[in-house]
């Protein structure tokens, strides 16, 4: 049954709505019996259902999140097809009104390491109907929470090819940010100056 749980005293209707989350407990002892609370759970599941027709459910927080916005990956490995060669590029997922997933990707190499997450970042927003942040606080996710953990990556990478990916995009943004913190950050981090 889409959106509600049994559970050993009843019933539990959960259902998350551009990102809010709607939940609530039917009690088999409030209820009378097993039957009508579901019967409850279900009419309540069914008026969310009804009051969201055409809203896009989302996750927009995790503290878990590696890159500092949730939908927005990075990914960095061989290419199987093309020996020597690295797939290294953010990408960014976000749902459409029909359920699925859409996804786009932007190249590290050709967008450059900030200019690929900047990309990657406004697009799942504006998929998702979130206003697009300013520069300002895209770049302080970026060295806050993503380059501390991408320069770990850089420096404990084994395979050669990934390695070469990671310091070259390290390099090349040491070479055209503008921002003295961010290249404060790789010198300290020693991967670049």
């Amino acid at each position: 049954m889409r959106h509600i749980s049994q559970l050993p005293g009843g019933y539990w209707v959960r259902k998350s709505v551009r990102g809010q989350k709607f939940d609530r407990y039917f009690s088999s002892v409030q209820a009378g019996s097993m039957e009508q609370a579901l019967i409850a759970a279900t009419a309540y599941r069914d008026q969310l259902v009804a009051q969201h027709v055409g809203a896009v459910s989302y996750q927009r927080g995790n503290i878990s999140t590696t890159t500092g916005y949730v939908g927005v990956a990075m990914h960095c490995r061989g290419n199987p097809a093309r020996p020597g060669e690295v797939v290294h590029q953010f990408r960014a997922q976000a749902p459409d009104a029909g359920g699925r997933t859409r996804s786009r990707s932007w190249s590290i190499p050709r967008y450059g390491l900030l200019g690929a997450y900047t990309q990657a970042v406004r697009w799942r927003l504006t998929a998702t109907g979130e206003p697009a942040p300013l520069d300002v606080e895209i770049e302080a996710a970026f060295s806050e929470k993503f380059l501390p953990l991408y320069m770990k990556f850089a420096r404990d990478e084994a395979e050669p090819d990934e390695r070469a990916a990671f310091f070259s995009s390290l390099e090349g943004l040491y070479r055209t940010t503008p921002t003295e913190a961010i290249r404060e950050k790789l010198r300290v981090g020693r991967v670049c100056g």
